[in-house]
């Protein structure tokens, strides 16, 4: 069994080959949450998010032999939507993708 098995893939966060998964689940509003970014290649990256001034990418663990590491973001505005997790991912999927593609070189 992979990590985050069981959890759903969120289609309409899809964006460039990435899409997130959620562990928290989407619904009310909220400043804080987890789940997983999923890349072109099907490997994931662990997510913890929090609201923020503004955002931020934060590494917790480097890669392993399951993820593409775990990291904390800054979300600027509270997720209740995909289409609010689709906003703040955009402000920082130009960063995760280049962090998505020095994991997979190794």
């Amino acid at each position: 069994m992979s990590t985050y098995e069981g959890y759903p893939l969120i289609p309409e966060t899809a964006m460039d080959g990435f899409t997130y998964g959620a562990v928290t689940p989407i619904g009310e509003p909220q400043d804080r949450g987890g789940g997983f970014l999923e890349g072109p290649d099907g490997s994931r990256a662990g997510i913890h998010w929090e609201l923020s001034d503004s955002p931020f990418i934060e590494r917790i663990e480097g890669p392993d032999g399951e993820r593409w590491g775990v990291y904390r973001l800054g979300f600027t505005r509270p997720v209740a939507s995909p289409q609010d997790l689709v906003v703040n991912l955009q402000a920082l999927l130009p960063k995760l993708k280049v962090l998505y593609s020095r994991a997979r070189v190794h």
